[in-house]
Formats: structure tokens, C-alpha cells, sequence
């Protein structure tokens, strides 16, 4: 147990420093490749500035899978290798447990972010989340992160 709680830091850590440069990479015509091509659908079409709530969550399938799986999974698969062949193997188990579970929770709230009355509504850390979401919607080189905005303030990118 002390050992999975040593790496709850540096989980956080990489996990968001991953999330803020593939997002990054989602808005780059430049570097982005397919990554922008598909994110490009999150804003332009799921949810443009002037319509960015919905009854339920907007996205199109790719051979089934949601476009962020399809977008954001080849490299997260890669840096999960790279993480096998440097780490030792429990260390790789936690911290990949880690970060795909906060993964999972900054991809719940993002849905959540975009729903009409979520459930989450209630709350003022929720509000302020969803508020930060919707800036980087109008301007997409602001608030990458959806969690932890560190990264944004250490980027000079939060809004």
C-alpha cells in the first residue's frame, strides 16, 4: 500500500503532462496529424462555441470506438511501452493503473462538462471546471488540462 501511494504524485504528474501535449497535439495543424483530424470534430461539429451543451455526450464512432480512443490511444499505447522497457514491472502496473484511472475520471467529467443538466451541476468546483472547458472552446490554445490545470499555468496557457 505505501508503495502505490509513493507513486499517486508522479502519476498525477505524467498523466497530466500527457494529456496537456496530446490535447496540445489535437490543436496543432502542424504536428497534430491524425490527432487533429479527429479532435478537430470535437469542436468544429460536436460542439461549436455557440452550442457546446447537449442531451447526451457527441461523438462519431470509428470501427466502433469513440474518436478519442481512436485519437488518443496509439500514443498512450506507446508511452505505456516506453514505460515497460524503463521501469520495473510493479512500478509500470502502478503507475499505469494510476493514470488510466485518472484518465478515466478526466474523461467522465469532459462528458459531463458538455451534458445539460449533469448531475454535477450542484457543485462549484464542477461550475468553475465547466466555465475553464468553455473558454478553451473559444479559444482552443487556452486550458488544455480538464482536472488539474497546473499544466495551463505552467505553460502560460490558463485562462
Amino acid at each position: 500500500m505505501i508503495t502505490i501511494a509513493f507513486y499517486l504524485i508522479p502519476s498525477w504528474i505524467i498523466y497530466h503532462l500527457l494529456e496537456y501535449s496530446l490535447h496540445s497535439l489535437g490543436h496543432s495543424h502542424r504536428y497534430g496529424s491524425y490527432i487533429y483530424k479527429i479532435h478537430k470534430n470535437h469542436h468544429t461539429i460536436h460542439y461549436p462555441t455557440n452550442n457546446l451543451l447537449s442531451n447526451e455526450y457527441r461523438t462519431n464512432p470509428i470501427h466502433g470506438l469513440p474518436e478519442g480512443v481512436i485519437a488518443y490511444g496509439p500514443p498512450m499505447l506507446l508511452f505505456y511501452f516506453f514505460l515497460y522497457l524503463v521501469v520495473k514491472l510493479d512500478t509500470f502496473f502502478i503507475i499505469s493503473g494510476e493514470t488510466l484511472f485518472v484518465a478515466f475520471i478526466s474523461d467522465y467529467i469532459h462528458s459531463q462538462i458538455h451534458l445539460n443538466r449533469s448531475w454535477l451541476e450542484k457543485y462549484k468546483w464542477f461550475q468553475k471546471k465547466r466555465e475553464a472547458h468553455f473558454i478553451h472552446h473559444k479559444n482552443v490554445n487556452k486550458n488544455m488540462n480538464i482536472i488539474d490545470m497546473t499544466m495551463d499555468k505552467l505553460n502560460g496557457t490558463y485562462l
